[in-house]
Order: C-alpha cells, then structure tokens, then sequence
C-alpha cells in the first residue's frame, strides 16, 4: 500500500509540472499573438518614407546577410532592399565566401556572389545603390562573416567616413528569409516616439519553404515556430514588464528594494538570446561587446547573452519573418546538434 501510495504521489506531481508548464506556454502564445495582432493593426499609423526621409534623427540600418551556398539568395535580397524606407538610409550586405567563388558547389552552376552580382543588375538604380556585395577571405563561420562587414574599413565604406554609431542598427538574418516590409519602420518609430532600445528582437518563423517539405519537415517546422512564439518572444515581452514593474517598485521603497534586488535578479531575471533571423543591435552597442561573438558554435543565442552580461535588455519587435527549415533529415539533425553544442559554449555568460 505505501508503495502504492509513493508512485501515486510521484505520477500526480510529474503530471501537476506538466499541467502548469504547459499553461506557461499557453499564456506565452497568448501574450505573443496579441502582441502582434495589436503592432499589426496600427501599421497604417507608421511614419511614411517622406516623413523618415526628412527627419534628421532617423536610424541607419545596416541588414547583414551572410551566404553560403545559397541558390535562393535573389528572393531575400528582393525582399529587402523592396522594404518600405528611405533609400539612402538602408544598406543590405551580402557577405559571402571567395572559397565558394573559386569553387562553387556543382549543383549550383554559379556561386552565391556571382547570384548577388548578376541580381543586383536586374535591380532599378535606387535599389541597387541599396546592396553591396562583400566577399570575405580565408576561412570562417557565420560569425566570421558578419564580422568581415563590420571592420572599419567597411563600414567606411559602405555609410561613409562621418557615420555615427549610435544612429545605426545592424541587423542580421539568413540567405533564406522572407522579411515584412516595414520591418524598419517600425523600428523607426520606437526610437523617434518613444525609449528606443539599444536591441531588438523580431518573430522568426520556420515556414518560408513549407511547402517543400514532408510531413516530418512540417511538423519540425510549426514546432520551432511555436517555441518561438510561445517562449522566446514572450519571455522578452514579460522580462521588460517584470523588470519596470520592479523598478517602480523599488522607485517607491529604495531601502527594500536594494536589498531585494539580489532575490529578483536571481529568482525572476530570465536570460535573453539572439535567434538569428529578424535581430538587430545598435552598432555601439554591437562594438561595445566586440561585434558578433565567435568564441561559440551559435553566434546568434551568444549574442544575446553577451548583451545581458552588458546590462542591455532586447525588447521585443512584432515583425514577423519566415525563415527556411532545414529540408533533409541529415541537415535538421545537424542544425539541432550545432544549436545543443552553442547552449554548451554559452555556460561561461550564465
């Protein structure tokens, strides 16, 4: 009878943390969703391109892309430098690899550089002053890549000699992503209307290729859309609420909240990462924590933590962009691996 007791207690307490994680995740959609369904019904109250195009406090972006082997490269480039913003004060940086131009992939035909430059002609004059095209030597990862944009020298380059980095995001995203239009907007009138944020962090939803992928492929693919919506995004939508609600807090009682603040940072404080697609950092603050970190096999959750350690809380964007699954079990498997191995490089910033 006591063991029967004893493995009845043990089942209703693994089922009561089933039961209350999964109305976490439920609450987490919840506030996720309407946190889009709102942004998205006052995108017609966004300032137009004349009006951004004739305030001198307009952010830069910088839209780093980096490529490799990528046949489908044209439709994001498309899509970005099509984006709903002033023209001069949107630049979109393909970073590919001369390894692959010396010996692209045979299946391709060209390398991904070689696509970039024959789109950029088919392009009309305001858009292709838009792109610019890098090609990074030797080897390296994503990480690498993405760093080759940001040296001085291209930078110079690319903004010109009297940029002013506290005026310019970088943002960052995959050779297979579909960005929403007024992504930058968006991000605009955040910083001219309101606080602004030295980070921002959009939706990335795995569904760009839906089509093209098996049942398995789908079900991969609206599961880590749904992680994405249900625990990234709605953890950075409640880390600002918790963080404000504690700062009037301890605005109101500063000798209690001194001393509680150590409980709150360790009991209440969630950590925020990067995810790779829809992000973008203020270039001073990207500089600050030494550009994209390179030291892990995931640059894009590193960041993330590299921010935290800095005191920089990411604040939440509504956008929306889809972004390319995987399209084979071997490929799946091995981007699973890279991100479990990034969680194990990521210890040193817990």
């Amino acid at each position: 009878m006591e063991l029967v007791l004893v493995l009845f207690l043990l089942a209703l307490l693994v089922n009561t943390r089933a039961v209350f994680k999964l109305s976490l995740d439920w609450k987490g959609m919840l506030t996720t969703v309407r946190f889009v369904r709102e942004s998205y019904a006052r995108v017609s109250a966004l300032p137009t391109e004349e009006v951004l195009e004739r305030t001198p406090a307009t952010p830069v972006f910088l839209h780093l892309v980096p490529a490799y082997q990528a046949p489908h490269i044209p439709v994001t480039v498309g899509a970005l430098v099509a984006s709903r913003y002033p023209h001069g004060r949107l630049h979109v940086v393909v970073i590919t690899k001369e390894e692959e131009e010396r010996n692209p992939h045979p299946l391709m035909g060209r390398s991904t550089g070689e696509l970039v430059r024959r789109f950029r002609e088919t392009l009309p004059p305001y858009q292709q002053k838009r792109l610019t095209h890098l090609a990074m030597p030797g080897p390296g990862r994503k990480a690498q890549q993405l760093n080759w944009a940001l040296r001085p020298d291209s930078l110079r380059e690319i903004l010109g000699e009297g940029h002013d980095p506290s005026r310019v995001f970088v943002g960052g995203g995959g050779a297979g992503s579909l960005p929403d239009l007024d992504t930058y907007r968006w991000i605009a009138h955040r910083e001219l209307t309101g606080p602004g944020s030295l980070a921002y962090q959009g939706i990335p939803l795995s569904l760009a290729n839906y089509g093209r992928l098996d049942i398995r492929g789908r079900i991969c693919a609206i599961q880590q859309s749904s992680i994405f919506i249900r625990v990234s995004i709605a953890r950075l939508i409640n880390e600002v609420k918790r963080i404000r609600l504690f700062g009037a807090f301890a605005a109101r009682w500063p000798r209690l909240g001194r001393a509680l603040r150590p409980l709150f940072e360790f009991c209440f404080r969630r950590s925020q990462i990067c995810l790779g697609h829809n992000q973008f950092v203020r270039l001073d603050a990207m500089q600050a924590v030494g550009g994209f970190p390179t030291s892990g096999a995931t640059e894009d959750s590193t960041l993330g933590y590299a921010l935290g350690a800095q005191g920089i809380l990411i604040e939440a964007l509504p956008m929306l962009e889809l972004t390319d699954l995987p399209e084979t079990t071997e490929k799946v498997i091995r981007q699973n691996a890279r991100w479990y191995l990034g969680v194990l490089d990521d210890t040193p910033f817990l």
